[in-house]
């Protein structure tokens, strides 16, 4: 039975463990995994991280112009930043949740 009641991670955690999940196979974007772990963990769930959609370039060469500036790596740390500071608010809102 899927569960359909959550709106973020933490309550997708929270709803997976009312259903009586104790381990998982934890897929998310590379990006979302350490939140996602923490959440999973905080709610009593053991967690396989099976990471995905990485941002690289596998087999690319460097020229000057890689080192120049680019819109693409700016949405990349914005949601670098995203992560970091949902999962501190994650620490701080469901610090004292069970």
């Amino acid at each position: 039975m899927p569960e359909t009641q959550s709106r973020n991670t933490w309550e997708n955690a929270a709803e997976t463990a009312k259903l009586g999940i104790n381990q998982a196979i934890l897929v998310t974007s590379a990006y979302h995994m350490k939140r996602s772990v923490f959440c999973f963990e905080q709610n009593g769930i053991t967690v396989i991280p099976a990471p995905t959609d990485y941002k690289l370039d596998r087999g690319r060469g460097y020229d000057f112009f890689n080192f120049m500036p680019s819109m693409i790596f700016l949405k990349n740390t914005w949601i670098a930043l995203h992560e970091y500071v949902g999962l501190l608010y994650y620490r701080i809102a469901y610090s004292n949740a069970e």
